[in-house]
């Protein structure tokens, strides 16, 4: 799967094994929902690699009893303060698109000398489509 060969890739040029855990079994992603989630991770993963000096790192995906997907890339970095991101570091904006595009929610947490946290939550379109639409 596309997921395990990104981690391994980043796991190789980060230098230490980034932690996955993938719960997902028994949903299935569309090809474009698929795309999205592993773009999200790939930027999230590689801004760790250029900008957070850490030491470990892991990625967590997996699905509540409402069938949210919950994506978490979290590392323990040397962080950055959210307010004062640097005007040439699109990341936080292509997550955040992408995240639109899924019709759902990215949230960032980051403190300086504490790492950060990235939370992407959706609603798969195949479980979307399935709820009747309330008039």
């Amino acid at each position: 799967m596309a997921l395990h060969d990104t981690v391994a890739e980043f796991s190789q040029k980060l230098g230490f094994p980034v932690r996955l855990s993938n719960a997902l079994s028994g949903i299935v992603l569309s090809a474009n929902e698929e795309l999205h989630l592993l773009r999200i991770v790939r930027e999230a993963l590689s801004n760790i690699e250029r900008h957070a000096q850490a030491s470990a790192a892991g990625v967590a995906i997996s699905m509540d009893a409402f069938q949210v997907v919950t994506v978490r890339v979290e590392d323990n970095g040397r962080g950055f303060d959210l307010a004062h991101t640097p005007r040439n570091h699109f990341g936080v904006n292509i997550m955040n698109d992408r995240a639109m595009i899924l019709a759902g929610r990215l949230d960032i947490e980051s403190t300086p000398g504490e790492g950060t946290r990235i939370r992407l939550q959706f609603l798969p379109q195949k479980v979307r489509h399935a709820v009747p639409e309330i008039e």
